[in-house]
């Protein structure tokens, strides 16, 4: 799994969520540079290519040839969220009441090195029980 972090840390100031665009929203140093360190070691060795040959995407897929891991971490996805995700998103409600409760535990790593892309793309909900996701969260390390 995913390394335990200092989730007692506090965050001090709380990092500001700004938004950006209609649904788009931006929060500085969630992670300090000592967890972001940690983060990067602990998966390194686990990254995998997901196109080595740049082969083109297929019909409604985009074109990506960065390296990734899938590593689905209930305890670390709760603990993110409690202690990092929850109290930016504390402000976040649409018109009807509705908002974040989670971060999905299929989590991604992903690395970009010179030459490496993902191009533009719409993520897919995801569907657990009767929740159905919204917004993808990037954690940049």
């Amino acid at each position: 799994g995913f390394p335990d972090l200092d989730w007692k840390r506090k965050m001090n100031p709380l990092p500001e969520l700004v938004e950006l665009a209609d649904g788009i929203f931006v929060a500085d140093n969630v992670l300090s540079p000592s967890e972001c360190e940690t983060l990067i070691a602990a998966t390194k060795d686990f990254l995998q290519p997901t196109n080595a040959r740049n082969l083109p995407p297929k019909k409604g897929e985009a074109f990506r040839n960065n390296d990734r891991m899938l590593h689905r971490d209930e305890r670390f996805a709760d603990q993110l969220w409690k202690h990092r995700l929850a109290p930016i998103c504390a402000s976040l409600e649409r018109s009807d009441g509705a908002r974040p409760t989670n971060v999905n535990a299929d989590l991604r790593v992903y690395r970009y090195t010179t030459g490496q892309s993902f191009g533009p793309h719409i993520d897919v909900p995801v569907v657990e029980g009767k929740f159905e996701s919204e917004f993808t969260v990037l954690v940049y390390l």
